[in-house]
Formats: structure tokens, C-alpha cells, sequence
């Protein structure tokens, strides 16, 4: 069981991940150094877009993400 302290204690890391990958730059050097090669093959990390973190589904559920990037896949953009 947590205590307090480490509870705290997450709650900051990920406060300081989030608002590191918040920046563009930061996100894109992420992705470079922790994607497997396989993965950044596939995509295109000069395209990334933030995009909205709140979305409906297709069956009206409300979702929530704290950071949501949108990049090419194959060299094609968004498949809906």
C-alpha cells in the first residue's frame, strides 16, 4: 500500500512527464530515443500533432488522455 509521501511523489512525476511531453520538441525526442526501430520506421515524427485529450467513442463514451499525438503512419495521414 502506498503512503502518502509516495503518493505525492507520483502525482509530481507525472505532472513534470506530462508537462514535459507537452512540448513538441521534448515529445519528438522521446518517441526518437524509446520507440522500437520497427515503430519509427512506420511513422512520421516531423509530423506530430497535439490534439485534443477529450473525445466521445463510437458508443458515446467520454474518454480522457493527458497527452494525444497524431502522426502519419506509412505516410498516410489520419485513418477515421
Amino acid at each position: 500500500m502506498e503512503s502518502c509521501n509516495e503518493s505525492k511523489e507520483l502525482m509530481s512525476h507525472d505532472s513534470v512527464f506530462k508537462a514535459s511531453l507537452e512540448d513538441l520538441a521534448t515529445a519528438r525526442d522521446f518517441f526518437e530515443s524509446h520507440l522500437p526501430d520497427s515503430v519509427k520506421d512506420k511513422i512520421d515524427l516531423s509530423y506530430l500533432v497535439s490534439i485534443s485529450t477529450n473525445f466521445i467513442t463510437k458508443l458515446f463514451k467520454q474518454r480522457h488522455t493527458d497527452i494525444l499525438y497524431q502522426t502519419k503512419i506509412d505516410g498516410r495521414g489520419v485513418v477515421e
